[in-house]
């Protein structure tokens, strides 16, 4: 099964950065994520972890905050330029800042999604709100979005379902959990219903963005995070060639208590440390 607290997924690395024990709400998952050079999962990853047995190898994560933000309104109701949405669990209002010039602000009966890290957050602590700011040209509108619960096909890009009702057993049904109106991650690991099928966009007790969830993660694939790996293994490569340059003298002196066949490894490390 490999690590517990880490798996692959689509040829990246999957890990824990908090488990459901010590979970925290959506806005904390967005900044610790930042914080660290991470990329929250999506809705999609999720899922192909939960249909596999994939999910057991970070068991402890579940449910989680994905990094699918979306936003949607009340059935029959146009986007219009914001989305907005009071959790109920924290009073926050969070809003879904809704780019002109595209046709968006025109949808109804659609979900706009947008995967991390394409968007940021604004924390306006005195106003109790949360303003997302989405990259304009990374928004993914999903169309003929279901206006009640129930089973059914997904969009194939967010995993988000569609009104194309399927039966229970079939391996592609997913369920959807929804309220009226809402801004937030998409919620991925309740036991609800079935476990693994769920898709979590707002119900009473469960699925909020101020959830104390877990947050699975994968390593961002950016220059910058790549320059930022790069200069902490110079960092370890100086610390290690001054550990080899301090030893290189005292060798001989270990010599004449060991065989040398056994320092064989140790001195080629110190030549290639010292000469280089």
């Amino acid at each position: 099964m490999g690590n517990p607290t880490q798996t692959q997924a689509n040829g990246n690395q999957v890990r824990v950065l908090r488990t459901l024990s010590n979970g925290v709400s959506a806005d904390k998952a967005f900044q610790l994520a930042k914080n660290e050079g991470l990329i929250l999962i999506s809705n999609k990853k999720a899922d192909n972890l939960l249909k596999s047995d994939d999910w057991k190898t970070v068991k402890e994560a579940w449910p989680i905050h994905t990094g699918t933000m979306t936003a949607f309104t009340e059935p029959g109701k146009k986007l219009g330029a914001t989305v907005e949405y009071k959790d109920p669990g924290s009073g926050i209002l969070w809003v879904f800042e809704v780019p002109s010039g595209v046709g968006f602000r025109s949808m109804w009966d659609a979900v706009l999604a947008v995967e991390h890290p394409n968007y940021d957050i604004e924390i306006q602590t005195s106003k109790n709100r949360i303003v997302v700011h989405p990259q304009k040209k990374m928004i993914l509108p999903v169309t003929d979005f279901p206006s009640k619960d129930g089973w059914y096909a997904t969009d194939s890009i967010t995993g988000i379902p569609v009104n194309k009702p399927l039966d229970s057993g079939n391996p592609d049904a997913r369920y959807l959990w929804r309220i009226v109106q809402r801004v937030g991650p998409v919620v991925r690991g309740y036991c609800s219903v079935d476990y693994r099928g769920g898709v979590f966009l707002g119900y009473d007790g469960g699925g909020r963005p101020s959830g104390n969830l877990g947050v699975l993660v994968e390593q961002e694939l950016t220059l910058e995070a790549a320059l930022k790996q790069l200069e902490q293994l110079r960092g370890k490569l100086q610390l290690a060639k001054e550990i080899a340059a301090d030893a290189k003298p005292k060798l001989s002196e270990v010599a004449k208590i060991a065989k040398p066949e056994l320092l064989q490894e140790l001195t080629e490390l110190i030549k290639l440390h010292t000469e280089q």
